[in-house]
């Protein structure tokens, strides 16, 4: 069996680094990749979040006062009805 000449070895060497290196720069791009559909996705989650509550002020802010025309009625009542005429 022929032993390894020096340069085949040093050729060996370098190879293997490269494909190393390729590796490594292959995996930090999917990390970073990662971290930036992660970001987004929180961000796109907070606006949706900020939006619901903006839009439920905006509901809350359009509640019409209406007069009391069945005195009869328990307050749960009333606000029972209230809530099924806003519906």
């Amino acid at each position: 069996m022929e032993s390894l000449s020096p340069i085949s070895v040093l050729i060996g060497l370098t190879v293997l680094g490269a494909m190393i290196a390729i590796l490594h720069a292959v995996a930090t791009d999917i990390r970073y990749t990662h971290l930036r559909l992660d970001l987004a996705r929180r961000v796109i989650e907070r606006r949706e979040r900020y939006l619901r509550e903006l839009k439920g002020e905006y509901e809350i802010g359009e509640v019409e006062i209406l007069e009391d025309d069945n005195p009869g009625l328990a307050a749960s009542e009333m606000d029972v009805e209230v809530l099924e005429e806003a519906a």
